[in-house]
């Protein structure tokens, strides 16, 4: 089904390219006069600084391989267009030499099959007269690099004419087919003309990596009889007809689309809608702006509203990996659209989070609730690159579009990186929120007022806004030094820290500043406050992994109230 309803989306998607087309990068052109004479001696250079790679086009391509793969129709590297050799080996100038006989032969097959195109005649005339090998090439030119010709006077390149596109199309599924009759195919159910292999790979570099090395990968690739059922190799046994097979230059285009994809460190996710409308869902999860953020709930609002609308259409997406040349299918997602976006809105009603700095409630990119799950670099100022576990980004953005828990083992790994760095920010604090917001922990109540652990979080930060009102300038804080043991054995904590903040309490009440001793009396009673709330024998010796969440719970709350209050009698005083 995944390949069915690729390809029907297809034509919703009208900047896709032609057939067998991909956007290419190209980086030389070969300019040509009306009767195939060349412009100039040498080849005119489309790299820019903002694309040094050359120029992204559509041009023709098709996955090949062997020994002898074949050409590509007019868009090809030097190797094939110009019979230049990887090395001066005698057996890479006859390589060479082979391809670019079979690059022109194609030519000539694109000629003959577009009699009435002046064009095509023009090109295979300066190729016919072997005018090709005379071209100076650039001394910078690598044998892999992609050139297109441009004839004079014409706007577009040759490969986008339309004989180009029709002999390209006749071509591969010339290569592709199974050469056989009609057949059923197993994704849409209809009678077609059965390919042999998929034409088109997923583009190297649109599944991410961990180890940064990426390569085209096929979505179905069975090579081996050993890998096929009964020793049927390519798509034997997975028969799939020529109009399915173009659901790969949609996945291509999807990939592409900021929009339509979510990058993670070694899975990508791509979405799309049965019937699309205007949706910013991608830039209201990966970038939470706030007009975007407000779309989706509009579009739940209105999706609830409108019946008819909220049957019919459907979301849909895919996660993939990759391993080695293969794709690996994560996770699929078919629901209905008014489902997906519920999920999504309940995704940001779990992690809403007051910003006292803002003096409003924000809702956080999932790329920083998930980089919060790494390590916290104290000199720069910022988590550490790629330091949270691969998984993380894929499994908060399966459970914000599919509603399931947060995965077991994030709050754990949270934990104690939390413990390690000494940091509760917004992003920690609102994937604890998250997790505590759902099962197993939804019907506990962990984050509730009442639980010792969020008293104690809230206690331990006027604990810390004591020290920080007594000593302005302290290097370490209490947070700093204690918070990881005030998460995991309060009543030693508190045993050890009461003393100290009794002294720092009668400086503040002694001091000759009345704002000091005001604000002494006042942390005094906010703290007497909470220590009353605590049970008569204090916080409990050890605090499990769940009362650890609450207590960053707690003591977020307690900052986030104490900053609100101080600025709003800041804006009072001003």
């Amino acid at each position: 089904m995944l390949l069915k309803h690729l390809a029907d989306h297809a034509e919703q998607r009208p900047k896709l390219p032609p057939d067998y087309y991909r956007v290419r990068s190209v980086k030389w052109a070969l300019q040509l006069d009306g009767d195939g004479n060349p412009m100039a001696q040498g080849l005119a250079s489309l790299a820019t600084d903002d694309n040094p790679a050359g120029f992204p086009m559509p041009a023709p391509y098709v996955y090949r391989s062997g020994m002898k793969p074949p050409p590509a129709l007019l868009v090809d590297t030097l190797q094939y267009v110009f019979a230049m050799p990887k090395d001066d080996s005698l057996g890479e100038e006859e390589e060479a030499n082979r391809r670019n006989d079979a690059y022109v032969a194609l030519l000539r097959r694109w000629r003959d099959s577009a009699p009435d195109d002046p064009r095509a005649a023009a090109v295979v005339s300066f190729f016919d007269r072997a005018r090709h090998l005379n071209i100076t090439l650039p001394e910078d030119a690598k044998h892999s690099d992609t050139v297109a010709i441009l004839l004079s006077g014409d706007r577009e390149y040759v490969h986008m004419r339309e004989s180009a596109v029709e002999c390209w199309r006749a071509v591969v599924r010339e290569r592709k087919s199974t050469g056989n009759a009609k057949g059923v195919c197993l994704s849409c159910g209809q009678i077609g003309e059965l390919l042999d292999t998929i034409p088109e790979p997923i583009k190297g570099g649109a599944i991410p990596s961990s180890n940064g090395r990426t390569r085209d990968a096929q979505l179905v690739s069975i090579n081996k009889p050993a890998q096929g059922r009964g020793g049927t190799i390519q798509l034997g046994n997975t028969p799939i007809c020529d109009r399915c097979g173009r659901a790969m230059a949609v996945l291509n285009s999807l990939l592409a689309d900021p929009e339509h994809r979510f990058r993670g460190s070694d899975t990508v996710t791509v979405w799309w809608l049965r019937d699309e409308q205007e949706l910013p869902l991608g830039s209201a999860l990966d970038r939470a702006d706030p007009a975007d953020v407000d779309a989706v709930y509009k579009a739940v609002d209105k999706a609830n509203e409108d019946i008819d609308t909220a049957v019919d259409n459907v979301f849909y997406a895919v996660t993939l990996g990759a391993n080695q040349g293969r794709a690996v299918i994560r996770d699929w997602i078919d629901v209905p659209l008014t489902e997906a976006l519920q999920h999504v809105t309940v995704w940001f009603d779990d992690h809403r989070l007051p910003d006292p700095w803002k003096g409003r409630e924000r809702v956080l990119p999932l790329w920083q609730i998930a980089q919060s799950c790494g390590r916290w670099d104290s000199d720069k100022k910022r988590y550490v690159d790629k330091s949270a576990p691969d998984a993380t980004y894929s499994a908060l953005l399966r459970s914000a579009l599919t509603g399931v828990p947060v995965p077991v083992w994030v709050l754990p790994h949270l934990l104690h990186r939390v413990r390690a760095d000494s940091r509760i920010d917004l992003p920690r604090v609102a994937l604890v929120q998250l997790v505590l917001s759902r099962p197993p922990f939804k019907e506990t109540r962990v984050s509730n007022e009442e639980n010792v652990a969020v008293i104690w979080g809230r206690a331990f930060a006027v604990l810390e806004s004591i020290q920080r009102r007594a000593i302005p300038d302290v290097n370490t804080t209490i947070g700093d030094r204690y918070l990881s043991t005030a998460m995991t054995r309060p009543q030693a904590t508190l045993t050890r820290l009461f003393p100290l903040a009794n002294g720092h309490l009668k400086k503040l009440k002694n001091s000759k500043q009345q704002s000091s001793r005001a604000a002494g009396f006042a942390l005094e009673v906010k703290l007497k406050a909470l220590l009353e709330q605590l049970p008569d024998g204090g916080p409990p010796e050890r605090f499990e992994l769940r009362d650890q969440a609450a207590f960053i719970i707690g003591y977020s709350r307690q900052g986030s109230e104490d900053i609100t209050r101080a600025r709003a009698a800041a804006n009072s005083a001003d």
